[in-house]
C-alpha cells in the first residue's frame, strides 16, 4: 500500500517503476506535470496503465516486461496527445492491443498522432496491430516479433496524414524489421515516402518472398542488411537475383554475413574470376 499512498514531487523530472505488483497503478501515477523520463519495468500483474498522454514535458517512455498489459488508458485529446515525447520503447507485452480511451468523446483513436516522436521500438508485442502515427518520426524504427498487421499499420498512412504536407516517415533514417516470420510482404505504397533512409535491416523473416520494386526509390539507402531470410537470400544474393536490379544503387548491402557490394563495388566479380580460375 505504500506504493499506493506515495505524494511525489510536483517537479519530479525522473520515475523508474520496477516490479509493481499491483493490477492498477494508483491514481496519482499521472499527476507529476514535470516528468521527463518514465521506465516501468517487470510489473507483471498490471493489465492497464493509466493516461499518460497529458504529461506535458514527457520525453522517453519504456514499457518493459509487463506480461499481463492490455490496455495503456489515454485521455485521447488531440491536441495534446504525448506533446513531447521524443522515444517510445515496448517491450516484451505479450497481451497488449493498444490504447483505450478513459472516456468517451468524439476523437477518434486513428486521427492520434505522437507530434514530436523520434525513436519508436516495438518488442515482442505480437497482439499488437495499431498505434497512433508518428509523421515526424526522424531517427529510428524498430520492429522485433511485431504483428504483420502493425507493420502495415505503420507504413499505411490514415487519412489525415496522407493529407499532410510532409509524407509519414520520409525522415526516417534506420529501420530495422526482425522475427516477422508471418510477414510475407513490405508495404509498398509505404517505403515511397522513405526519401531519408539511411540503413535497412531485414533479418528472420522466414516468409517474406521479395523485396518490391519500389526499393529503386529509397535514394538516401546507403546500407542494406539482410539475415536468414531464405527467399530473400536467394533473390538479393547476387547479380544475378531476381530482385538485384532493385537494391543494386545501394553502396552496401549484406546478406547472411557475407558482404556482397561495399562502398558501390560489388564484391562477388573477383570471386567468380578466381573460381574461373
Amino acid at each position: 500500500m505504500a506504493f499506493q499512498n506515495l505524494q511525489p514531487h510536483p517537479n519530479l523530472k525522473e520515475l523508474n517503476v520496477h516490479g509493481y505488483g499491483g493490477r492498477r497503478f494508483p491514481s496519482w501515477f499521472s499527476a507529476p506535470t514535470n516528468l521527463v523520463n518514465l521506465c516501468i519495468w517487470y510489473c507483471k500483474r498490471c493489465q492497464h496503465l493509466p493516461p499518460m498522454d497529458q504529461i506535458p514535458s514527457l520525453q522517453h517512455l519504456q514499457i518493459w516486461t509487463l506480461d499481463n498489459l492490455e490496455y495503456m488508458e489515454i485521455e485521447g485529446q488531440q491536441t495534446s496527445f504525448f506533446p513531447s515525447l521524443k522515444t517510445l520503447n515496448l517491450h516484451g507485452c505479450p497481451k497488449l492491443k493498444g490504447w483505450q480511451k478513459k472516456r468517451d468523446d468524439s476523437t477518434a483513436l486513428e486521427l492520434l498522432q505522437f507530434p514530436c516522436l523520434s525513436h519508436f521500438s516495438c518488442n515482442n508485442c505480437p497482439s499488437l496491430t495499431s498505434i497512433p502515427q508518428f509523421p515526424s518520426l526522424d531517427e529510428s524504427l524498430n520492429l522485433q516479433k511485431a504483428s504483420p498487421q502493425l507493420v502495415h499499420q505503420i507504413f499505411t498512412p490514415s487519412i489525415s496524414s496522407s493529407s499532410s504536407i510532409i509524407p509519414p516517415l520520409s525522415k526516417l533514417k534506420h529501420l530495422s524489421i526482425v522475427y516477422i516470420e508471418e510477414l510475407e510482404s513490405l508495404p509498398r505504397d509505404g517505403l515511397r515516402n522513405l526519401t531519408c533512409l539511411q540503413r535497412l535491416t531485414i533479418g528472420f523473416c522466414l516468409a517474406l518472398k521479395c523485396l518490391p520494386q519500389e526499393m529503386r526509390s529509397l535514394t538516401s539507402l546507403r546500407e542494406l542488411n539482410i539475415e536468414m531470410c531464405p527467399q530473400l537470400n536467394e533473390r538479393c544474393g547476387n547479380k544475378k537475383g531476381e530482385d538485384w536490379e532493385f537494391i543494386s544503387h545501394i553502396q552496401n548491402i549484406k546478406v547472411d554475413g557475407q558482404t556482397i557490394q561495399k562502398e558501390g563495388r560489388y564484391l562477388l566479380d573477383h570471386e567468380a574470376s578466381i573460381s574461373e580460375g
